[in-house]
């Protein structure tokens, strides 16, 4: 399991290579919320699109590693692109989704925040049916393992 989730965490943006450069930079500096209504279906193919560009460079990936890779952009309250909810988004992709918006909250270039208020944050953000948008069990292990 560890080994899927080191080389899917390392992988798992590899897409955006395939999408037009301005959609990308909003992906990666953190600006999703200007993904506009008509790229929102091109940029939700981009982790479909790391599994090909990974099997094109001749990299095998396990199950597990491509799952997690898929699932990186689903939310607990199943408002991903696919639809995915509570245990049924793989384990591995909502560690990676988890990461990914820590880095980008603690690192954007404007408003950048500290590890205890982004968790805090993060932990109230509600979605569809004001059920949360990041697994409860999740945040709390991660909570607790950083207070080691």
């Amino acid at each position: 399991e560890y080994d899927d989730l080191v080389t899917a965490a390392i992988l798992h943006d590899a897409g955006l290579s395939r999408m037009p450069r301005p959609l990308a930079l909003k992906h990666i500096q953190g600006r999703e919320e200007e993904v506009l209504a008509t790229e929102r279906s091109l940029y939700e193919t981009h982790s479909r699109k790391t599994i090909e560009v990974v099997a094109s460079a001749g990299i095998a990936l396990s199950v597990d590693a491509a799952r997690a890779i898929d699932h990186h952009h689903e939310y607990f309250d199943g408002s991903g692109p696919l639809g995915k909810s509570a245990n049924s988004v793989f384990k591995l992709g909502q560690i990676i989704r988890l990461a990914d918006e820590l880095v980008t909250k603690m690192s954007h270039a404007t408003q950048a925040l500290d590890f205890k208020t982004t968790l805090s944050m993060l932990s109230a953000k509600k979605g569809k049916s004001q059920l949360p948008l990041f697994d409860p069990e999740l945040l709390q292990r991660l909570s607790i393992l950083l207070k080691r």
